[in-house]
């Protein structure tokens, strides 16, 4: 395939970048953090060129830190000074295409991998919720949880519902992490926009992006296979915990055997709070990225095992 490596010696198969688009996607970027400039059209091949990159990569990884980008080479044709997003993605697309995981991709005579069935949730009042269905011997399981008031505000000023119903799918990557690893995973939301977002990696609402980003990475990490649907509000069973000045409700979930699953809130807290801090980036850092290694000279040495 033009511009990826195929390689078909042992399964699953991988799909990833050839030396050259890896070469030349770090060029644009190390020139850009080097002189602190990125101008328009050059944004533009950027973008294009990086965008391509990212069909390779596992998912939806990596199409996350693309909004800034899209954004410069929007912009006005005199802008070409970094701005502290723009060089936040910068180095944020530099470590991906180092380190992001290839595609996968199973022949349909290797069988399926265990199936388990998510639902997840979130309210305006910052109530998110997980619930899960998993393989044998794990048994069904719920976890909820309030985020704070300021995290919430700081997703969106005026209707932070999307976010809000991303960190509820960062709540079930991150609470059942061990029920997830190598299974396909059939996720229904209420929620249109949040699904859009998370089935794109992307989104014009930049804390969106970057929580679609979050997503992704943590799927790629358990090798989970994501399905993202959309169930209707009234028959997502992750409603429940959501609401638990309901105390009734939660009748439907000992009926199904579901169980409590504990979180630990502020420490999920923080780790949302991390993934947002990368809407800035220190100069210094950029400098040090940038200097590093001239991973060019690397990447020209390496031969891969197949090509077509």
């Amino acid at each position: 395939m033009l511009g990826h490596v195929v390689d078909l010696s042992a399964l699953p198969y991988t799909l990833s970048n050839s030396v050259r688009r890896k070469a030349g996607v770090l060029a644009m970027v190390e020139d850009a953090l080097s002189s602190g400039r990125l101008r328009p059209r050059v944004a533009g091949e950027l973008a294009g060129k990086f965008a391509f990159a990212c069909t390779a990569l596992y998912g939806r990884v990596g199409r996350a830190a693309l909004k800034p980008v899209y954004e410069r080479q929007h912009s006005s044709a005199f802008a070409k000074k970094l701005s502290p997003q723009l060089r936040a993605a910068l180095l944020c697309i530099h470590d991906i295409v180092h380190n992001a995981p290839s595609r996968v991709v199973l022949p349909s005579y290797f069988g399926s991998r265990p199936t388990t069935l998510a639902y997840t949730d979130g309210q305006g009042e910052g109530w998110i919720a997980a619930v899960i269905f998993p393989r044998p011997p794990f048994q069904p399981a719920y976890t909820a949880m309030q985020l704070p008031e300021d995290l919430c505000r700081s997703f969106a000023p005026r209707n932070p519902i999307e976010q809000i119903e991303t960190a509820a799918v960062l709540l079930l990557l991150e609470v059942f992490n061990d029920e997830l690893i190598d299974t396909d995973v059939r996720l229904f939301v209420d929620n249109i926009a949040a699904q859009g977002s998370l089935i794109r990696g992307f989104s014009r609402s930049l804390s969106q992006a970057l929580l679609c980003g979050a997503v992704w990475g943590r799927v790629a990490s358990a090798r989970v296979g994501l399905w993202v649907d959309r169930v209707e509000s009234e028959a997502n069973i992750a409603d429940v915990p959501t609401r638990p000045d309901k105390v009734a409700r939660f009748a439907l979930l000992r009926s199904l055997g579901v169980r409590c699953r504990h979180v630990e809130s502020a420490r999920f807290v923080d780790q949302i709070r991390r993934e947002l801090s990368a809407l800035s980036a220190s100069p210094r850092l950029a400098q040090d990225v940038a200097q590093l290694i001239p991973q060019r000279l690397l990447f020209a040495t390496e031969i891969p095992r197949k090509c077509v």
